[in-house]
Formats: structure tokens, sequence, C-alpha cells
């Protein structure tokens, strides 16, 4: 329940509201299936993608840099739940001005998704 008043406040662009339903979401998920649960992971990278979207990239780094870690550990380097998350650490750096942190990261999320999805799914 706590999700999805996140997601209404987060989709209403009231991220400040967002947030503690998000957090308070993430502790309990990581307290009842672990910190590397799928469920986990998906809250994570959801307020990961809160902090850039607040302009909070010093923030969202750890978080996203997490989000990595874990969808490198659950499905490898070669998957296209691991070069989204690549691609979302991408945008943290260019947040950050780390622009040659982020292009290796947005080429191999690029190079990997057209393998796995087809150039038409690259937008």
């Amino acid at each position: 329940m706590m999700t999805g008043l996140a997601g209404l406040y987060f989709r209403q662009g009231r991220s400040d509201e967002a947030e503690p339903y998000l957090t308070s979401a993430l502790e309990a998920r990581r307290r009842t299936l672990g910190p590397d649960h799928p469920n986990t992971v998906a809250l994570l990278n959801n307020l990961g993608v809160l902090y850039q979207n607040q302009g909070r990239f010093a923030d969202a780094e750890p978080v996203m840099l997490a989000v990595l870690d874990a969808r490198r550990g659950a499905f490898g380097d070669d998957h296209i739940e691991t070069f989204n998350a690549m691609n979302n650490l991408g945008v943290v750096y260019a947040g950050l001005g780390k622009d040659e942190e982020a292009e290796p990261l947005y080429t191999t999320a690029l190079e990997g998704t057209r393998r796995a999805m087809g150039p038409e799914h690259c937008g």
C-alpha cells in the first residue's frame, strides 16, 4: 500500500511526499524479503529514480550503484535488467558532471539492449 501511494504522489509530481512512503516500504521489504530480493531491488531502483528526478544525483549515486551490483549478481552482465541499471547509473553520473564515467555505461547499455531486444527498442 505504501508503494501505491508513493507511486501516485510521484506521478503527480509530489516526490517530496512520495519519498517517506517509498523509504518505509523499502525498509519493510529489506526486513521481510532481504536486500537482494527482486522486489526489494525494484524499490531501491525507484528510490534512485526519485532522487534523479529531484536533481539529488549525489544521493542517487550509491543507490544506483547498489542496484547495478544487485542486478549483476542476480542476472549477470548480459541481461536487460543489468543494462537498465547501467543506463540509470549513467544518468546519475551525467547529472554529477561525471561524463567519463557515464559514457561507457550508456554505450554498454545501448549495445546490450540492442542485442537483447533489437534496435527498435533503443529509442
